[in-house]
């Protein structure tokens, strides 16, 4: 639709000036005066919903931010207890094998909200198998089962490289999270790779968001990667197997 919007005016303008032009020089000038004013008219026209599509796509649109909270992700595990991982967000309390996922928020810094979003969360593909033969991991009763699903202790999870995060709409401070099925990526890529010495850091792990929302249409989605990284904070409660680490953020933009 967009495109014949753009097109039939100045097909047609194009189109006029010929006409104009035959009339103007076949004799009858007059007639090719209105005719060439009706074709300036429509490349007018043309001009006119050029700017104005640039005004819906980059003047009337959110202006969106994904900033990571203050409060850093914690990821305790005993598996010689056969547990599952106990995630939560550093200050809240929390039985061990519960989790609670990782809080960001958008920050949109323009007066046009965001309506009819969603936040599409992936982290880069890997193969689970083979990340599963680390040997920080082996014999620590972590299983990969069909369909895309891990056993960690006596809990399953579903675990996926890519997930739409629904929200109904985006003001000017929005809380928001990373999906569990997306967290549990990260989860297992640092129990697997955070070295075993307290206060050690692990590789950075990725994980891209691209936030992108129907009303106001034409808003160009925003790209995001959040770089999290976790420091080993020694056994949570003595044990060589057990460990407890603290995971913090950094929140940057990726090329449009």
């Amino acid at each position: 639709m967009d495109i014949a919007i753009f097109w039939l005016p100045l097909i047609g303008g194009l189109l006029l000036g010929g006409v104009a032009i035959s009339g103007w020089y076949g004799g009858d000038k007059s007639f090719g005066l209105w005719i060439g004013f009706t074709g300036l008219i429509l490349f007018l026209l043309v001009a006119a919903i050029q700017i104005q599509q640039f005004i819906w796509q980059n003047v009337n649109q959110p202006d969106i931010d994904l900033v990571a909270s203050t409060q850093r992700a914690v990821l305790k595990w005993n598996p010689s207890k056969g547990e599952a991982f106990t995630m939560f967000n550093e200050g809240d309390q929390l039985p061990r094998g519960h989790w609670a996922v990782p809080k960001l928020k958008l920050k949109n810094k323009s007066t046009y909200n965001a309506l009819d979003a969603k936040i599409s969360w992936s982290v880069a593909p890997y193969d689970l198998r083979k990340l599963l033969e680390s040997p920080s991991l082996q014999k620590k009763n972590i299983a990969v089962l069909p369909g895309s699903q891990v056993q960690v202790g006596n809990t399953i999870y579903d675990v996926t490289q890519r997930h739409d995060l629904p929200i109904i709409f985006i003001t000017r401070d929005t809380d928001t999270f990373i999906p569990l099925n997306i967290w549990i990526n990260a989860a297992l890529f640092f129990a697997a790779s955070l070295p075993p010495e307290p206060g050690s850091h692990s590789p950075t792990y990725f994980l891209d968001a691209v936030i992108s929302w129907n009303i106001p249409d034409g808003g160009q989605p925003k790209r995001l990667r959040v770089k999290a990284t976790a420091t080993n904070m020694g056994p949570a409660g003595g044990l060589d197997d057990e460990f407890s680490a603290l995971i913090d953020f950094e929140v940057e933009q990726r090329p449009q």
